[in-house]
């Protein structure tokens, strides 16, 4: 009898930790964060800095496949940068076809003559090292004393770089990041988008300049400096993900870093599900493998205890999907078997509940803070909900990619035109594994329901069919 009740409690336990409790911490963290992120901007104070002289600053821009409309308008956003343009060159670094780089040239060189920017164009004959490599080879043809990175798809802030290089050469630090904005907020998929980074930026980046923490760069928007790059060895070629790479080893070895809050880079956010899946299983995978290749660097790095936790579940954001899904079977065997300790279950699934109920109330508040109707957060709340659970089946099979050390081909997220190719109706291998995992969500649902007093333990598996269901109907032709 007594092992019987420890084995409801334990599978109870494990289950729920796995389905509701991981995923409701990770939020609650988000919350906490963001709240310090407030306080701390209410208290801040912008300030401006009077160089004497501006040093060279080389902006790196590392490009293959990318729709030409895209680099007329990046370009011109740089030319309109509050700097001398003498102190700036742009290098791009091409992994195109020789054809394609070719007339990909010529429009760039039509670009720099009418904004008057120090252009330099560089088509590698050997893509090595993917896109770590193209900034590494920007990195060996940079001049500047600072190095910035920027994708063919971002706008830059006129003022970014005479805040952020005035805050380096002030106050040493070795890398700034510029808050990333939403650009397009065109679609569905993008609106929701758009709500998610924003929340995102102000609890992760707001809350650790808050705590007065070294934040992780971002993959475009961060400026460097030259020469710690070159110390520290670049960007790993053997990496995906390669800004939460070299900002592991940038923590690990005492860099300090910061965030610029209010210029940035407004980048282009996925426009449809499809490309959404692109970006969120690439940007798992990397996240995993940081942390794997990397956790030296992290639990060895000069900052507080609690600072290494921080980098820790920043490094695990995409480990909440995995639990729930994985945890899905291990709840559905343990309660058919009626090996579900219900007081227990009712405890631990109402402390996921309040936990959770803090991360609505952060989401919405930082929302109504920009003036944004209350109603609209929600809706956005609800729809990023759906979207992340419903491409939870792959964020779980890349993150177990990762962690297998099994190796992934890099996709770049699909930009401009490209993005909104769709499948013109046809069932696609995303829609059988949508299908699929829909019916057997329905069917534990069911199964549960039929069971008596399971009306609660079933909810997870309606959950899913609702987020499932609601993204087939609404984005089927792109899925």
């Amino acid at each position: 009898m007594y092992e019987d009740v420890l084995e409801a409690a334990l599978l109870t336990l494990l289950s729920l930790l796995l389905v509701s409790l991981l995923p409701s911490i990770e939020l609650l963290l988000h919350s906490l964060l963001y709240f310090k992120g407030v306080k701390f901007s209410s208290n801040i104070r912008i300030n401006q800095y009077n160089l004497r002289e501006k040093p060279l600053v080389s902006i790196v821009m590392p490009v293959k496949n990318e729709p030409v409309e895209l680099f007329e308008r990046s370009l011109k956003s740089i030319a309109n940068l509050k700097w001398p343009k003498d102190r700036l060159e742009v290098i791009i670094i091409s992994d195109d076809p020789p054809g394609k780089a070719f007339e990909l040239k010529k429009e760039i060189t039509k670009i720099a003559r009418e904004t008057n920017l120090n252009i330099v164009f560089v088509n590698r004959d050997k893509p090595r090292g993917g896109r770590s490599g193209a900034l590494n080879d920007g990195l060996r043809i940079a001049n500047g004393k600072y190095l910035m990175t920027l994708d063919v798809d971002n706008i830059v802030d006129p003022y970014f770089l005479e805040r952020a290089v005035g805050l380096m050469e002030s106050e040493s630090y070795s890398a700034v990041v510029a808050r990333w904005k939403p650009l397009n907020t065109d679609t569905r998929v993008s609106q929701a988008q758009a709500y998610a980074l924003d929340y995102l930026m102000d609890a992760l980046y707001r809350g650790f300049k808050g705590l007065n923490l070294p934040v992780f760069p971002l993959g475009s928007g961060t400026i460097y400096k030259r020469d710690v790059l070159l110390e520290i060895g670049g960007w790993d070629e053997n990496r995906i993900q390669d800004d939460m790479e070299i900002g592991s080893r940038l923590i690990g070895k005492g860099y300090r870093t910061s965030f610029i809050d209010d210029q940035g880079v407004r980048v282009e956010l996925p426009p449809t599900v499809k490309a959404l899946k692109v970006q969120q299983s690439r940007w798992s995978y990397g996240a995993m493998d940081a942390l794997i290749t990397r956790f030296s660097h992290i639990v060895r790095a000069p900052v507080p205890w609690y600072a290494r936790l921080l980098y820790i579940g920043f490094l695990l954001q995409y480990t909440p999907a995995v639990g729930y899904i994985l945890g899905l079977p291990i709840l559905f065997i343990a309660a058919y078997f009626s090996l579900i300790d219900r007081l227990l279950f009712f405890a631990t699934t109402s402390i996921a509940t309040i936990l959770a109920s803090f991360y609505v109330y952060s989401f919405i508040h930082a929302h109504v803070l920009r003036n944004r109707r209350l109603k609209d957060a929600v809706v956005m709340l609800g729809r990023s909900s759906a979207l992340i659970t419903f491409l939870s089946p792959w964020i779980v099979f890349y993150t177990l990619k990762a962690l297998f050390r099994l190796p992934y081909k890099y996709k770049i997220t699909p930009k401009g035109r490209k993005a909104y190719k769709n499948n013109k109706g046809r069932i696609s291998f995303d829609k059988v594994i949508s299908i699929v995992i829909l019916s057997l969500s329905i069917i534990a649902y069911i199964v549960l329901l039929v069971m008596d007093g399971y009306v609660l333990v079933n909810m997870p598996y309606l959950l899913l069919a609702i987020a499932i269901i609601y993204s087939l109907i609404r984005w089927w032709k792109e899925i």
